[in-house]
């Protein structure tokens, strides 16, 4: 049995959704991921990224499907604003965050923030 870090089922599953980029059934993504993960520890972690908001859910017949309620950018975008807002010296964080971005990734940035003013 692979041991995984917290959170990273629900990344790969999340992946899986947004990779197929429409409704799967859990033995849809249990097929995906082959890695031999259990087919109700698949329903389980579904459950929980429905409980968080994560993923949308609907009956089709006996079973749910599921897919993602957002794109991986806007995911990614709302867990930086979440670690962002528990920061206790948000600003500085934002510095390290500004200063730890490649090149490329602070003019991007710099254009962002131009086109906000």
């Amino acid at each position: 049995m692979v041991r995984r870090k917290r959170g990273e089922l629900e990344r790969e599953i999340l992946e899986v959704l947004w990779d197929h980029g429409g409704w799967l059934t859990p033995a849809e993504v249990q097929e995906r991921l082959d890695d031999g993960l259990a087919y109700s520890t698949v329903v389980t972690v579904l459950r929980r990224l429905y409980d968080k908001e994560l993923v949308d859910r609907e009956a089709d017949g006996r079973a749910h499907v599921y897919r993602p309620r957002s794109t991986r950018e806007e995911h990614a975008a709302e867990a930086m604003t979440q670690i962002l807002a528990g920061a206790r010296d948000p600003a500085t964080a934002l510095n390290h965050f500004v200063d730890a971005l490649g090149e490329d990734d602070r003019r991007q940035l710099s254009r962002f923030l131009r086109r906000k003013s």
